[in-house]
C-alpha cells in the first residue's frame, strides 16, 4: 500500500532501542513542530512521514553468529511506525501497513 499524497493517517511508533527510544518523539518540519507519544495510535498529516520520518533513518551492522565476520550495513527507520490506515482528501481509504510508506 503506497501512503497517500495527502490527508492524515493513524500509525505506531514502536520503541527503539536504549531509553531514549522509548521517549516520545519530537519533530520540526518547516516552521511546526510535533511531539508523538510512542506506542499509541496517533493521527498525524501524511506530510510528517514523506517529510521527516521516511527519511529519517540509520546504518545498523549485521557481523556472524559469533560476532566475527565481516559487518554487513543495513538501513533501518529511526522511528520505527506502523499505519493503522489513511484516509486521503480525496476520500479513498488504505488500511495496516508497516514501515516506510511504500
Amino acid at each position: 500500500m503506497a501512503l497517500p499524497k495527502s490527508g492524515k493517517v493513524k500509525v505506531i511508533f514502536h520503541n527503539t532501542d536504549g531509553a531514549i527510544g522509548k521517549h516520545p518523539i519530537f519533530a520540526q518540519l518547516n516552521g511546526e513542530s510535533i511531539r508523538i507519544p510512542r506506542n499509541q495510535e496517533v493521527e498525524i498529516d501524511v506530510k510528517w512521514l514523506r517529510g521527516v520520518f521516511d527519511i529519517a533513518t540509520k546504518e545498523e551492522y549485521d557481523t556472524g553468529p559469533d560476532g566475527r565476520g565481516i559487518a554487513v550495513a543495513r538501513t533501518v527507520l529511526r522511528y520505527p511506525y506502523q499505519v493503522i490506515s489513511a484516509d486521503e482528501e480525496s476520500g479513498g481509504k488504505a488500511k495496516q501497513t508497516q514501515g516506510a510508506g511504500e
